[in-house]
Formats: structure tokens, sequence, C-alpha cells
């Protein structure tokens, strides 16, 4: 597995930990407490292994190509994730009709699962692949 696998992996797991964890604060609170502290920790150490998560996978899919691309790649798609993220965020604001703190924590629940979910297949794929 490439540098780059690995680095999304430990990225995208600390992603969906830091964002699970703080909406599960939140709700432990009672939505009373949405940022700061604890919570605000959480969220950028969720944004920084976003973004770092997917600067991995792009440079992961381009691991063969010239440097110029692989740099490319990098640099091209932090902006991306960011803007995707923000996508992501008005498509669930919109489906989710209720107000309250639930309805800004569900763009990040969803983006923080998927990353976790995708970084634990891949380490599902690399073990079947180790034992066959």
């Amino acid at each position: 597995m490439s540098i780059p696998a690995r680095a999304f992996i430990g990225a995208a797991l600390s992603c969906g930990a830091a964002w699970l964890t703080k909406t599960a604060l939140i709700a432990a609170n009672g939505g009373t407490q949405t940022d700061g502290g604890l919570i605000g920790v959480l969220w950028a150490i969720g944004m920084l292994s976003y973004l770092i998560a997917s600067v991995a996978a792009a440079v992961a899919l381009v691991h063969q190509q010239p440097l110029w691309q692989r740099v490319a790649a990098a640099v091209v798609t932090a902006p991306l994730a960011f803007a995707l993220l923000n996508v992501v965020d008005g498509i669930a604001q919109s489906a989710y009709s209720r107000g309250g703190w639930v309805r800004d924590e569900v763009a990040l629940v969803l983006v923080g699962t998927l990353m976790a979910a995708a970084a634990m297949t891949l380490l599902v794929r690399r073990r079947r692949s180790l034992v066959m």
C-alpha cells in the first residue's frame, strides 16, 4: 500500500472520529453548546483531517503518474474538497427541514461517516489481500 493510501486511511479515520465525537458531545449537552472548547477543537481536527484525506486520496489515485501531476492533484484537491463539503452541507440542510443544531451537523455526520467507511473498506481489502 502506498504512502498516500496509508495517509488517507489515517486521516479519514481521524476525520470520522472527530466529527462523530463532536456531534455526540453536542447531543449529550442537549444542543446548547455547539461551538467553542472541545467541540471547536474537534471541528478543526475533523476539517484538517478531511482535507488531508482528500489530498492523500487524490495523490494515491495518481501515484504512478509524473511528479507534476501528483503535485497538481494535491493543489487542486483541497479547494475542491472544501467546495464539495459546502455543497453537501447545502443539500443536507435543504433536505433536513427541521431547525436546531442537528440541521447544522448533518453534513459533518454524513461526510465523516463516509470518510471513515472508505478508510475501513481499504483496511479490510488490504487484510484480505495479505491473507490470500
